[in-house]
């Protein structure tokens, strides 16, 4: 008998859609889009209900820490992966001093482990970040203009709008979830 888990979608985007796994012995056999999610409602794009079964059982996934060496990628421990880490940062911040390390995260998930790299850079005695994004430095800046800061609206905002302009070639192919109707349909 299958179990069914809710959970959210990994890929880069800022739908994070639901999502309900199905497992049997453990493993996953199936992900649809979770019917019950105030967003998605049940869709989800092609990445999502083809590529994650792809990916959690590649072959090519990658699934322990590798250190690149002169003869190319070698797997080592979590623990000796932490350790490599560990004494880098605090040879570079003795060094040069904790700015020295630059934080750059972007855009994509905004869930719920979306701000854990920020807290422990604040821990390791902060760091140094960029101001703005990649993509969305304009869009920012646009929105400070006309708004006076930066403000997003609420999903279900869209449905109030009389133009919607998309600003990606294949949006309803990647983010069936961003092209909502009148009748609650997507």
């Amino acid at each position: 008998m299958s179990k069914l888990i809710k959970t959210i979608c990994p890929m880069d985007c800022y739908a994070h859609c639901g999502l309900v796994a199905s497992l049997e012995g453990g493993k996953v056999t199936k992900i649809v889009g979770d019917p019950d999610h105030p967003l998605n409602k049940g869709l989800i794009c092609v990445k999502g209900r083809k590529k994650h079964l792809q990916r959690i059982y590649s072959p090519e996934r990658v699934t322990t820490p590798l250190r690149k060496t002169s003869s190319g990628w070698q797997p080592v421990s979590w623990t000796e992966a932490y350790e490599i880490i560990a004494d880098n940062l605090t040879k570079i911040t003795k060094s040069y001093g904790h700015t020295s390390i630059l934080h750059h995260d972007n855009g994509g998930s905004e869930g719920i482990l979306k701000t854990l790299s920020q807290r422990f850079f604040n821990a390791l005695g902060g760091c140094s970040r960029p101001a703005g994004s990649i993509c969305w430095g304009s869009g920012n800046k646009a929105q400070a203009y006309d708004f006076g800061r930066p403000q997003l609206h609420s999903w279900d905002d869209l449905l109030n709008s009389k133009l919607i302009i998309l600003w990606v070639g294949t949006c309803l192919y990647q983010y069936p979830a961003y092209a909502p109707s009148k009748t609650g349909q997507s």
